[in-house]
């Protein structure tokens, strides 16, 4: 008996777990859709020599991974 009640309080606590987040995962403000449609942002902080802001362009090898990314350039 005693293995019995222990047994179902076990099984208990392994699915209800489970079964409260069987409908997961949810996207209800449309990330996904929003992220392959829409253009990528990129910001970026002056840290010389990984980024340089000069007159222009930034420069810097993080400028250039991010370039690379937004190109859909594979390292």
């Amino acid at each position: 008996m005693r293995f019995q009640r222990t047994f179902w309080v076990f099984v208990t606590c392994l699915l209800l777990p489970i079964i409260s987040c069987s409908n997961l995962p949810r996207d209800p403000k449309q990330t996904l859709r929003r992220v392959q449609t829409q253009p990528m942002r990129a910001g970026l902080v002056e840290h010389p020599p990984c980024v340089i802001r000069p007159e222009g362009e930034p420069r810097g090898t993080e400028v250039e991974l991010v370039r690379q990314f937004a190109n859909g350039v594979r390292w």
